[in-house]
């Protein structure tokens, strides 16, 4: 097989930009975005009986799925399927159910009663504040602080499963309680030390639309997540589900769709069915010297669709050799066993068989685990040391696995290494670039004065006519209209209408410590594979604290009437005009104006910044 490399850069750029989720499908399951929307959340639950008592357990009824939207599709369990989009897609809805379903049931829960208290499968976190941005390799992350109070008990972050990486999570403003709005995302890193340990504790999201990003540190949110599932577990499946419909693979729609119980073997064997097994015929400390002429004779030419030899000197017992043979033989081969009856052992032996006798192409090795690829990979490389480990969340202390990183071997090359770095340098160059343009953007928000006059003039939100009331005689003789270090805002809104922005209250030293989830451990292990081990290497990037510690005074942000700031500003000519208990009221409603602004400015640049970052991680691969 020749390698083609603009095909190889083709699908590589398939997987990385997700072409495929920009076409609009007839089937609407396979336009789902990959994180929940909010109409999917808000989505109305009153088809079930939440007032009905409960039943006693009827164990022949556990298998129907009550707790499920009936309008979803029923599995085919009496046969085969009409089609591989029927087959995808009753599992991609049932299988996002299942992740969606549980975040749903919290909020209309909590839409019942928004007083209530952290439950067993919900938590609630309340007083949630921005406090910073997160430029990442993995996306825009948005730090936030919380209140963590309605759980009646101060959290053991370290021992418990709340906000776990990866966690679905949604906000709704404290004004709305989610009558209308739902902001979705997922917990981007969770780290203790300068992070959940602080007081109030912080934490980092992602978004899952741009659109519902967060920037105003005056809102005020509430956080729900339903400690049932884990939506990480689900989401890679669920994409892959969807990615699997523009794919061609005679395999899913033999077996799977068509449910055709006679497995052929792969087309290779079939054209070549003899192959040469001398490399498992002797222990893994021997030679093939060992073998006499007559075995040499034997095991370098034997049609394994015929027979498959019995090798007493493979290490592999009766139902490990058939194992063998039928990963050899087979184009689907599902070898199962419980812990210690040796699969990563016989799978290793079927990989020397498949390297001796291969002809072209590569040999893929997938695990379910990073931790189970690795293992995979120190024993192939006991006879084999021309592999590449793809992924950067391999062993660091394993140098074997190490040293053949796609990183590393470029180190080792140098016009590989030539080669990457010219395309590297020109993709972190605009990388870069787009980093300092939301830097720029954000400036004005980094700093704990209040906006300033110009600031807000440059944006076309106080008008020319205004701003230049600031400077008029008699009321700013001590101000120069020249010198832009001056702001007049300041003296014009006066000490009295400032006020210190709202923030997260502290945590309640009075509440008992939680006890430690009885899970953690499990949902650790499940967590270690999503994650770096490092939280904090795994967010590194570029850090913009919004440090605006002041706003206006105002007793509510909901005024109408003649003392509406709107109504206010379109019959002033002169700001001095406005009654100073107004002036807080005005500069809230400037501020607003402001984000608002701002909000739309930064949704524009992080789509940019999103696709910067993908073609960072194209150059970082090719």
């Amino acid at each position: 097989m020749v390698y083609d490399k603009s095909f190889a850069n083709q699908v590589l750029q398939e997987h990385v930009q997700k072409t495929y989720a920009r076409i609009n499908f007839r089937e609407s399951w396979r336009n789902l975005p990959e994180i929940p929307s909010s109409e999917e959340i808000l989505q109305d639950v009153s088809w079930q009986d939440t007032e009905a008592p409960e039943q006693p357990l009827d164990y022949q009824k556990l298998a129907e799925p009550k707790e499920f939207d009936p309008r979803l599709p029923h599995n085919n369990i009496d046969g085969a399927w009409d089609s591989k989009e029927d087959y995808l897609g009753f599992h991609y809805q049932i299988l996002r159910e299942d992740a969606v379903a549980p975040l749903r049931q919290s909020v209309a829960e909590f839409k019942r009663n928004n007083e209530m208290g952290d439950t067993q499968d919900t938590s609630i976190y309340t007083d949630v504040h921005l406090v910073g941005l997160q430029l990442c390799h993995l996306g825009p992350a948005f730090r936030i602080e919380f209140s963590s109070d309605r759980a009646g008990k101060r959290i053991r972050w370290e021992q418990s499963s709340r906000l776990t990486q990866g966690s679905l999570v949604c906000l709704s403003p404290t004004s709305d309680m989610f009558r209308s709005v739902c902001k979705v995302g997922t917990v981007a890193a969770r780290p203790i030390e300068g992070g959940l340990d602080r007081d109030p504790p912080q934490v980092d999201l992602f978004f899952g639309d741009d659109e519902d990003i967060i920037l105003n540190p005056v809102d005020s949110y509430v956080m729900i997540q339903s400690r049932l599932g884990f939506f990480e577990a689900y989401r890679h499946v669920l994409v892959a589900l969807q990615k699997l419909t523009t794919e061609e693979s005679p395999y899913i729609e033999k077996y799977l769709i068509q449910l055709d119980k006679n497995i052929l073997p792969p087309d290779h064997i079939k054209e070549r069915p003899c192959l040469d097994l001398r490399s498992i015929s002797i222990s893994s400390n021997e030679h093939f010297s060992a073998l006499t002429d007559e075995e040499e004779e034997n095991l370098c030419h034997v049609d394994v669709l015929k027979e498959f030899p019995n090798l007493p000197k493979s290490g592999m017992d009766d139902s490990q050799l058939a194992a063998c043979k039928r990963m050899l033989t087979q184009s689907l081969a599902i070898v199962q066993g419980p812990p210690g009856t040796g699969k990563t052992f016989t799978s290793v032996q079927a990989l020397k068989v498949m390297l001796c006798n291969r002809r072209h192409g590569p040999i893929i090795v997938a695990a379910q685990t990073n931790h189970a690829l690795d293992q995979l990979l120190t024993h192939i490389s006991g006879f084999e040391d021309n592999f590449v480990r793809l992924g950067s969340r391999c062993d660091k202390g394993n140098a074997t696995i190490l040293a053949r990183t796609l990183y590393e071997l470029r180190q080792t090359n140098k016009d590989m290494k030539a080669r990457h770095l010219n395309g590297y340098r020109s993709a972190a160059s605009a990388h870069d670039a787009m980093v300092l343009s939301i830097e720029k953007l954000l400036f004005d928000i980094t700093e704990e004065d209040l906006l300033s006059g110009r600031v807000l003039l440059e944006c076309n939100i106080l008008s020319q006519q205004h701003f230049d009331s600031f400077f008029e005689p008699g009321w700013s003789s001590s101000l120069d209209m020249g010198d832009e270090s001056i702001d007049p805002l300041l003296s014009w809104l006066g000490s009295k209408q400032i006020v210190r922005m709202p923030r997260t209250p502290g945590i309640n030293k009075n509440l008992e410590i939680e006890d430690p989830d009885q899970e953690f451990e499990q949902l650790q292990e499940v967590e270690v594979e999503v994650q770096a081990k490092d939280n904090k290497e795994s967010l590194s990037g570029t850090w913009i604290p919004l440090r605006r510690g002041y706003t206006g005074k105002v007793k509510s942000r909901r005024v109408t009437g003649k003392n509406d700031p709107r109504n206010i500003l379109a019959k002033t000519e002169s700001l001095f005009d406005i009654p100073e208990k107004y002036r807080g009221a005005v500069y809230c409603y400037w501020e607003k104006l402001y984000y608002d602004q701002l909000t739309r400015k930064l949704v524009e640049k992080l789509a940019m910044y999103q696709s910067s970052m993908r073609s960072l991680k194209m150059a970082k691969v090719l």
